[in-house]
């Protein structure tokens, strides 16, 4: 809670030296909680979106290796085969600057946006490829239950191997 008594997260751990109460908590922001309640009430189930990337932080010498002019956005390290990602153009090595609208600073911000949009709905994203700045339009698919043991597969074939990016565990 904060000083004026509103709900801003709910704690689902304490790291505590002595095994008590008093440490550090982690909460879940309440935003979080309700889009994450809303769905178990009416679907009985939680659902996150998915465009099926894996992203990572866009640091300064990132930018420096693409020759991008500024390091915001999150750069795209692969795409899965078959993904909204890849039918919509997306491809490894762009950097996502804004999605639906939204500039794009972090890769949670990114991470938590996508899983938080409706499963069929039609976003827009902003992307840097190349020094072109270009829109694509992306359908959000449901997360895949298996994601977690499945491996990205770069879409590109042979213009993905000349590229040299550090490997990545985010997927969205």
């Amino acid at each position: 809670m904060n000083i004026r008594g509103e709900l801003i997260g709910i704690n689902t751990a304490i790291f505590s030296r002595t095994g008590g109460y008093q440490g550090i908590g982690f909460a879940v922001p309440s935003n979080m909680v309700k889009v994450v309640m809303d769905q178990l009430i009416k679907a009985g189930k939680v659902t996150r979106g998915w465009i099926g990337i894996t992203i990572q932080e866009l640091t300064p010498e990132l930018a420096q290796q693409f020759s991008l002019k500024y390091s915001e956005g999150v750069l795209v390290s692969d795409i899965y085969r078959g993904s909204p990602a890849q039918r919509a153009g997306i491809m490894r090595g762009d950097v996502i600057l804004e999605y639906n609208g939204k500039k794009i600073q972090d890769v949670g911000l990114f991470r938590n946006a996508v899983a938080q949009s409706a499963i069929g709905s039609q976003v827009q994203i902003r992307i840097m490829r190349r020094d072109k700045e270009m829109a694509v339009s992306v359908t959000i698919a449901e997360l895949p239950a298996d994601a977690a043991d499945r491996r990205p597969e770069s879409a590109q074939g042979a213009n993905a191997a000349k590229m040299s990016l550090p490997a990545c565990a985010l997927w969205i």
